[in-house]
């Protein structure tokens, strides 16, 4: 049986960071991905997510910047530009921008505040609701190639990356370390970091009690752009249902809702079809406020998002078990701090950020 100091459940950009981390400390690693590296079944993929600093919360606005420091580091050491900083604008209510615009002054992120037609002016392809903020610090990550990027990196740094390798069972030896069974076989790590994302609540059931995050299918609409030389900024539109666009280079401007999905208690479940409904509602709403698009999608997508009951990520260490849930529809952002959160945990015992603690 193959032994190793951790062990990390979860290929993806949550798992990749925490494995990068922990083996930049020395440690020996291994990732354990049920399905093929870069599969298309969780949250990680596709083309791009957005980069914003625009949180309500100033802890989320302040864990957004260390996280992009760690970005650029990113960067560097693969040499491929992974973040564009081109902007992010926010609209909603007066209220809603007021908050979002204390919580980044908290730490001093410049941003411009904008009236309607102060914002149609500049993004004539676009219609705005009561109030608008843009700070020029939010930008697109390119999901895809980070994905690609820390697969490379991982490997460099010597850690063995397992595809299909599905956890069915996990306990703890006589020597107080993990064993993890697989279908066909098992391995022995000191310490485990969970990054199953939405699978977290199967793969931990009967070994850990935690709350069981609640898990849905999200999807989202591709369109084009009427005008092919027409600026789009990272857009969220904060309402009764948030909405976000985003261009991804390629294959044409996103647009989907936050928490639009449908909510599935197995992730077998899943059943990858769009919610025609949820489809007329993004394209209704796209015709609204974004006339610069053709009303016509050309591709759709779905992906697994996961939520915590407090609307807070976790991550926490109980015995020599690592929990990373840090989903929320919004957790790409973060994927750097966290993945250094969970190699503090896994390698030095370190006690978890007090309000990411599991209850």
């Amino acid at each position: 049986m193959d032994t190793y100091d951790v062990a990390v459940i979860g290929g993806g950009v949550h798992g990749l960071f925490s494995a990068y981390a922990i083996a930049l400390r020395g440690k020996k690693v291994i990732v354990c991905e049920q399905f093929e590296f870069g599969h298309l079944r969780g949250s990680s993929h596709g083309p791009a997510k957005i980069h914003h600093l625009s949180f309500p919360d100033p802890d989320y606005v302040k864990l957004a910047m260390n996280a992009l420091s760690l970005w650029q580091k990113i960067e560097d050491e693969a040499q491929v530009d992974l973040i564009e900083t081109n902007g992010c604008v926010d609209h909603g209510s007066a209220s809603t921008i007021s908050t979002l615009v204390k919580a980044m002054d908290t730490h001093g992120i410049a941003s411009e505040v904008l009236d309607r037609s102060e914002a149609k002016y500049r993004w004539p392809n676009l219609e705005f609701d009561e109030s608008v903020v843009f700070h020029p610090g939010g930008g697109r990550i390119y999901s895809r190639a980070t994905l690609t990027a820390l697969h490379g990196l991982c490997i460099n740094l010597g850690v063995e990356m397992r595809e299909f390798f599905e956890v069915k069972n996990m306990f703890d030896d006589r020597d107080g370390a993990k064993i993890l069974e697989g279908e066909r076989e098992s391995i022995k790590a000191s310490v485990v970091v969970s990054c199953a994302g939405a699978w977290t609540g199967e793969l931990l059931e009967g070994v850990l009690d935690i709350p069981k995050p609640k898990v849905s299918q999200e999807q989202y609409l591709y369109f084009t752009s009427r005008d092919p030389g027409a600026i789009w900024p990272n857009i969220y539109h904060h309402g009764e249902v948030t909405y976000y666009c985003k261009e991804a280079p390629g294959v044409g401007i996103q647009v989907g809702g936050v928490r639009q999905g449908t909510y599935i208690e197995r992730i077998e479940d899943r059943d990858f079809v769009i919610d025609p409904l949820v489809a007329i509602q993004v394209c209704d709403y796209a015709e609204k406020f974004m006339p610069g698009l053709d009303p016509h999608p050309t591709s759709s997508e779905t992906c697994i998002a996961s939520f915590s009951k407090n609307g807070d990520f976790i991550v926490d260490r109980v015995g020599n078990l690592v929990v990373v849930q840090a989903c929320q529809q919004m957790g790409f952002t973060f994927s750097p701090i966290i993945g250094k959160y969970a190699a503090d945990l896994a390698t030095e015992s370190q006690f978890s950020q007090l309000r990411f603690r599991l209850p």
